[in-house]
C-alpha cells in the first residue's frame, strides 16, 4: 500500500511542481512520471536544431566521396 500512496504521491506531486519539472528538462535532466507504478510522460528539452529544415542544419557540410574512375 506504502508504493501505490509513493506512485500517486508523485503524480499530485508532479502536477503541481510542473515548472520545477519544465526546468529540470531544460538542464538536460531525464524527467519521467509515473502513474499507477507505469511510466506516462517523459519531459524532454527540445534542441534549438530541431526546429530547423534539414538543408540549414547542414549548410556547408561536405562530404568527399571516392572518385571513380
Amino acid at each position: 500500500m506504502e508504493e501505490l500512496e509513493r506512485e500517486e504521491n508523485a503524480y499530485r506531486e508532479a502536477r503541481l511542481n510542473f515548472p520545477k519539472l519544465i526546468e529540470a528538462a531544460i538542464r538536460g535532466e531525464e524527467v519521467v512520471i509515473e502513474k499507477d507504478g507505469q511510466p506516462v510522460v517523459k519531459l524532454v528539452a527540445v534542441s534549438p536544431d530541431e526546429d530547423k529544415p534539414f538543408d540549414e542544419i547542414f549548410e556547408g557540410v561536405r562530404i568527399n566521396r571516392p572518385v571513380e574512375t
